[in-house]
C-alpha cells in the first residue's frame, strides 16, 4: 500500500456534502469511529490532525456506545479515500480493523450458538451500531441471503466503499466467531465496481458481482447451522433485554409510513387477529397502496408484523402470569404450534426454554 499523501485540511461538514448527507444526523458508535482512527494512525495519519479535521475531541470517544454525528464518518471516508489512494481500502480496513468494535451487538454475536443466531442479532439490533443500517436474513429463497441496507447517502459514500467495508467487516466478524472462514456462495453490491473484483474474491472466497439489486452475501443452506466457538446462551437473554431497551431509546429513522404501521400494530396485536387489509383501512388506503409504500421504504407488511410479534412475545413471556397458549392467541396465531415455530425461528429456543430461569 502506498504512503499517505501530504495532509490537506478539511472540514467536518464538507462543502461536498449532498442534501442526502445533511439528512443523516446520527452516525456510528464511537467504538467504530475509534477503529477508523486506529487504522488511519497505522497508515501514518497523525491522530491530532484527523480529530481536528472531523471536528472531534478525545473526550468524544470515551463512551464507546455513544453515537457520533454522521458528518464525522462522511469526512473520514473522504479523507481516507483521498489521502491513502488505496483501491482496496474497504478490504484493508476490514482486515486490520480492531476487534470488539460492535458494542453490545458484538457481545450478543459472541454469545450466540450458531451463525444464524449471530446474524439475527444484527438483524434485530444493528441500529445500535449505526442507526441508519438495517440487515435482513432472508431464508425464503432457495439459498439464504444476508442483505444489508443503508441510507442512500451512506451507500454512495466512497463510491460504495462504505458498504463494501460493512459487508467485509461482518464477514470477518462471523468468521472470527467460527474460527474459520464463513462459507459464501456469492457476494453482491448495488454500486458499480471501483476496482478489479479479484482482491474481493480472494477476501470472500467467492464470486463478487457489482451493479446488482442488493448488497449482501449468499450462503450455503447448511452454513446457518454451523456452531460458533464460544456460545453462552444463558447470557444472551439478559443482553437481549438490555439491547431492546437501547433500541427503543434511539430516535426514529424510519419512513413515516413505517412508523404509522408499527404504531397500529402495537395497539392492535393484543386485540385480536390483524392483517394487512385491516391496517390499510385504518390508514385510509388500499392494501396494494400500503404494500407499495412499504416497499418504497425498504420493508414489507409481513416483516413489520413479524418484528412486532417477536418484541411483544418476549415482553409477554417475561411475565410468568402469561401462559404460552395465551401469548400465542394474543399475538394472533391461529394455533400454538405456529407460535412455537415462530418463536424458535426468532430465538433458537422453545418458549418454555427461553422463559426458564436456567435458560
Amino acid at each position: 500500500m502506498a504512503a499517505p499523501k501530504p495532509w490537506k485540511k478539511a472540514r467536518a461538514r464538507s462543502a461536498d456534502a449532498s442534501p442526502d448527507e445533511e439528512s443523516v444526523a446520527q452516525g456510528p458508535i464511537a467504538s467504530m469511529v475509534s477503529g477508523f482512527l486506529a487504522y488511519g494512525m497505522s497508515r501514518g495519519l497523525p491522530l491530532e490532525e484527523i480529530l481536528a479535521t472531523v471536528g472531534l475531541e478525545p473526550g468524544d470517544l470515551v463512551d464507546p456506545d455513544r453515537h457520533l454525528p454522521a458528518s464525522v464518518m462522511f469526512t473520514l471516508w473522504r479523507v481516507y479515500m483521498q489521502r491513502l489512494e488505496d483501491p482496496a481500502l474497504p478490504l484493508h480496513l476490514a482486515t486490520s480493523f480492531p476487534r470488539g468494535r460492535f458494542g453490545i451487538v458484538g457481545q450478543l454475536m459472541k454469545c450466540s450458538t450458531t451463525v444464524r443466531h449471530a446474524l439475527e442479532q444484527n438483524v434485530r439490533h444493528g441500529r445500535l451500531i449505526a442507526p441508519h443500517l438495517s440487515m435482513a436474513l432472508e431464508c425464503s429463497r432457495p439459498t439464504p441471503r444476508v442483505v444489508l441496507r443503508h441510507h442512500a447517502a451512506v451507500e454512495k459514500l466512497g463510491g460504495g466503499g462504505a458498504t463494501e467495508f460493512m459487508v467485509a467487516l461482518l464477514f470477518r466478524e462471523v468468521s472470527d466467531l467460527l474460527g474459520a472462514p464463513l462459507a459464501v456462495r456469492e457476494v453482491t453490491f448495488k454500486h458499480a465496481a471501483r476496482s478489479p473484483a479479484e482482491p474481493y474474491e480472494r477476501f470472500f472466497g467467492a464470486p463478487v458481482r457489482f451493479g446488482c439489486d442488493e448488497n449482501g452475501l449468499e450462503l450455503p443452506g447448511a452454513e446457518l447451522d454451523r456452531p460458533l466457538l464460544t456460545p453462552t446462551p444463558e447470557v444472551v437473554r439478559y443482553l437481549e433485554a438490555h439491547a431492546a431497551r437501547l433500541v427503543e431509546a434511539l430516535p426514529p429513522v424510519e419512513a413515516p409510513i413505517v412508523q404509522r404501521v408499527r404504531e397500529i400494530l402495537a395497539r392492535a396485536l393484543t386485540q385480536g387477529p390483524v392483517d394487512q387489509g385491516r391496517v390499510a383501512r385504518l390508514l385510509g388506503m388500499g392494501p396494494r397502496t400500503l404494500q407499495r409504500r412499504l416497499t418504497e421504504a425498504g420493508t414489507t407488511f409481513n416483516d413489520l408484523l413479524d418484528d412486532m410479534r417477536r418484541g411483544s412475545a418476549l415482553r409477554l413471556l417475561r411475565s410468568q402470569d402469561t401462559t404460552i397458549t395465551d401469548a400465542a392467541f394474543m399475538l394472533g396465531y391461529s394455533d400454538v404450534p405456529s407460535f412455537y415455530r415462530a418463536f424458535k425461528r426468532w430465538t433458537g429456543q422453545t418458549p418454555q426454554a427461553w422463559r426458564s430461569p436456567a435458560a
